[in-house]
């Protein structure tokens, strides 16, 4: 399993006048390889302390539903990180009976 972080500019939010922020690129910022065995949810806090390490903490990080669980609003919310993230869907909501 992989875990990447990378930065995202939407084209349409830059200015071609500006040398600078034309310049920007998209990078990845943060891979990690871990076991099939640990869920990638539980993964966040290892990036975002290693994106602190090298003063690349971002402002707002997007993620899937993986990344959506109470624990990840807090943690990023303690670092002052908008999280944006689907909440993780309910263990019993497709196995459940209705």
């Amino acid at each position: 399993m992989a875990q990447i972080v990378e930065t995202n500019c939407e084209d349409d939010d830059r200015d071609e006048s500006d040398v600078d922020v034309a310049a920007t690129p998209d990078l990845v910022t943060h891979v990690a390889v871990h076991k099939m065995t640990v869920h990638d949810g539980h993964r966040l806090g290892d990036a975002l302390d290693d994106l602190a390490e090298r003063s690349l903490t971002p402002a707002v990080m997007l993620g899937d539903s993986h990344y959506g669980s109470a624990d990840n609003m807090a943690l990023t919310r303690a670092r002052d990180i908008a999280l944006t993230a689907p909440m993780r869907p309910s263990k019993c909501a497709s196995s459940c009976p209705r």
